[in-house]
C-alpha cells in the first residue's frame, strides 16, 4: 500500500515538473528587440540597427538598417537608411531606392509614397503610377482608392478617375463591397456606388470580419452584421474582431473571451488583450505573461515580462530584460 501511494506521489509531482517545465530556447535571447517569423525571416534589433535572422538564427539581411518592416510582403519589406525609406528583397537587394519620407506595404502591385509632402503610387519596379497630388491615400483593397485632397476625402479608380465625390471627412478601404466612411461626425458604410448602406450613426466602426463589424455609441461597444443590425449590444468598455467564432472583449476592466451569440466562453480574468494564433493566445495575470488554449486552459506558465504571439511554432518572449524565441509545446 505504502509502495503504490510512493508510486502515485512521484507520478503526480512528475507530471507537475512536465507540466511546468520552462519551453526550450530555440534563438538565445540577445537582441534588443525582435518581431515573429514570416516567410521564414524574423525582424530583429541590436545596437540601434535592425535586420533579420532565419529560425536558426543566422542573419541573412544584416542589421544596417535604421528601420525595417516586420515582413515581406508580395516579396518585398520596407526599409529605412539615412533617414529615407525604399524597399529590399529577400535577399537583402535594394529594389526600390531610399528617396521617400514615408511608404506602405505593397498592397495589389501599390505602394503609396510620400515624397514632398504629397502621396502617389508606386509599383514593384519603382515606377509612378499614381503622380503625388494628394494630401493623403488609403492603400488599394477590393475596390476604388480612397484618397484626400482639399481636405475632403472621395475614391478613385487605379487609372486616377475620381468615380465617388469628395465629400467625407474620413474614409477606408473597401474590403468586400463595403467601406466605412465619415461624414458629419459619424460613421457609417456605404458600397462601390457610393450609395449609404448602413446609416451615419456611429462614433466609430471597424470593418466587416466574419460577417461583423465592431461599432462604438456613447463610449461602449458592441457588433452589428452587414444589415445594420446590432447582434451583440453595446455593453462593453472594448472588443477586438472576431477570429474563428471567438471575440476578446473588456468588461469592468477584465479581459475574457466571448461566441458569436455573445456568451462568455473564458471568464474576465485577464489584465491585457491579445488574439490567437495556432491555437494559442499570450495573456497577462499578476503582471506576468504566459499561453492559453480556447478552453482557456494554461498551457504555458506565467513566467515572462511580454511575450507574442506564435508564428511559425516559435514565439518571441522577454525573460530577465532579454528577448529571445520559445517553441510552442
Amino acid at each position: 500500500m505504502k509502495k503504490s501511494l510512493f508510486l502515485l506521489l512521484m507520478l503526480l509531482i512528475s507530471f507537475q515538473n512536465f507540466a511546468q517545465e520552462e519551453p526550450q530556447w530555440v534563438i538565445e535571447p540577445k537582441y534588443d528587440e525582435v518581431g515573429g517569423f514570416y516567410a521564414g525571416l524574423a525582424k530583429v534589433k541590436k545596437d540601434e540597427k535592425y535586420g533579420f535572422v532565419n529560425k536558426k538564427g543566422e542573419e541573412i539581411i544584416p542589421l544596417v538598417y535604421e528601420d525595417v518592416d516586420w515582413e515581406f510582403i508580395e516579396g518585398l519589406a520596407r526599409v529605412k537608411k539615412d533617414e529615407k525609406w525604399g524597399f529590399v528583397n529577400k535577399k537583402g537587394k535594394v529594389v526600390i531606392p531610399f528617396i521617400y519620407d514615408s511608404v506602405t506595404i505593397f498592397s495589389a502591385g501599390y505602394a503609396r509614397v510620400l515624397k514632398d509632402k504629397r502621396v502617389g503610387f508606386v509599383n514593384k519596379k519603382g515606377k509612378i503610377v499614381i503622380p503625388f497630388i494628394y494630401e493623403s491615400a488609403n492603400t488599394f483593397g477590393n475596390g476604388p482608392l480612397g484618397v484626400k485632397k482639399d481636405g475632403k476625402w472621395g475614391f478613385i479608380n487605379k487609372k486616377g478617375k475620381v468615380v465617388i465625390p469628395f465629400i467625407y471627412e474620413n474614409a477606408d478601404i473597401f474590403y468586400d463591397d463595403l467601406v466605412r466612411v465619415e461624414k458629419d461626425g459619424n460613421y457609417g458604410f456605404i458600397n462601390k456606388k457610393g450609395e449609404e448602406v448602413i446609416a451615419f450613426i456611429y462614433s466609430a466602426v471597424s470593418v466587416f470580419i466574419e460577417n461583423m463589424a465592431i461599432v462604438s455609441k456613447d463610449n461602449k461597444y458592441g457588433f452589428i452584421n452587414k444589415k445594420g443590425e446590432e447582434v451583440i449590444p453595446l455593453v462593453y468598455e472594448y472588443v477586438f474582431p472576431f477570429e474563428k467564432g471567438l471575440a476578446c472583449v473588456n468588461k469592468d476592466g477584465k479581459w475574457g473571451f466571448i461566441n458569436e451569440k455573445g456568451e462568455e466562453v473564458i471568464p474576465f480574468i485577464y489584465e491585457q488583450e491579445t488574439s490567437f494564433s495556432e491555437g494559442l493566445i499570450s495573456v497577462k495575470k499578476d503582471g506576468k505573461y504566459g499561453f492559453i488554449n480556447k478552453k482557456g486552459e494554461e498551457v504555458i506558465p506565467f513566467i515572462y515580462e511580454q511575450a507574442w504571439s506564435f508564428l511559425g511554432g516559435l514565439a518571441s518572449v522577454k525573460k530577465d530584460g532579454k528577448w529571445g524565441f520559445i517553441k510552442k509545446p
